[in-house]
């Protein structure tokens, strides 16, 4: 009778947490060294912070949709691949626009390979990149683009040169491959600058165990200490 009593708590208190944990349990795909920073289904968003050339762009954005991450085959090679949505807002009109649906990157870091699908690679668009980070593959990828000239590095700071020295896009990279802030400059002068405005803590695929999953943790922690206090005394009763 008392194992049919139990039952029914313990079951209501995995039944209390699990909804909680799992929303929470965050999965990475990894293909040999090579982790992808985000998982699918998450959206990251850079805000237009400063367009001195043109203040009407102030306050835009860019959101990048995680919408698919995978192993497959790309150029012969074993590959992670990432598929995304890129919409951009614009805030002169007040609107949403889908600028691109599918294919990011293909990656194996461990095979020295990255490729950046035209979209991203003609503009320098590297907004999150493999880890662990790898500058030089990332420049050397986008050098590919028609647009380049030369590049920099200085610790996490990419510098690509374009349009004969006409131009140029400068990335701050955090070490979890997101591009933190973007700058792009015409002939020396800063034109606009894109920063990070999604928080990237627990990114990564770790399992963020926050507020919210340590609330009910501890109430079916207090639930189970009780119910055996309560059948400890009641032990106790009855040997008196």
């Amino acid at each position: 009778m008392k194992k049919c009593k139990i039952f029914p708590i313990i079951l209501f208190s995995i039944f209390l947490v699990l909804p909680f944990f799992l929303s929470n349990v965050k999965c990475v795909t990894t293909i040999n060294d090579t982790t992808f920073p985000t998982n699918e289904g998450d959206t990251h968003t850079w805000l237009v912070t400063a367009s001195p050339l043109n203040p009407q762009y102030l306050g835009q954005k860019i959101n990048f949709t995680t919408d698919a991450i995978y192993k497959g085959q790309h150029a012969s090679k074993d590959a992670l691949i990432v598929n995304c949505t890129i919409t951009l807002y614009n805030t002169t009109i007040d609107l949403w626009t889908i600028e691109h649906i599918g294919t990011y990157l293909a990656a194996n870091e461990t095979q020295n390979y990255l490729w950046f699908s035209s979209y991203f690679l003609v503009d320098f668009r590297a907004l999150i990149i493999p880890t662990p980070i790898n500058l030089q593959l990332v420049a050397s990828t986008l050098s590919n683009s028609p647009r380049y000239t030369n590049h920099t590095i200085n610790g996490n700071r990419l510098m690509i040169i374009s349009d004969g020295g006409m131009t140029k896009h400068v990335f701050y990279y955090s070490t979890s491959g997101f591009a933190t802030s973007l700058e792009g400059y015409f002939i020396e002068a800063l034109a606009v600058r894109y920063e990070l405005i999604t928080p990237i803590d627990g990114d990564g695929g770790e399992i963020p165990f926050g507020y919210f999953f340590i609330i009910p943790s501890v109430i079916s922690i207090v639930i189970v200490v009780l119910f055996v206090k309560k059948r400890h005394s009641i032990k106790i009763r009855k040997n008196i």
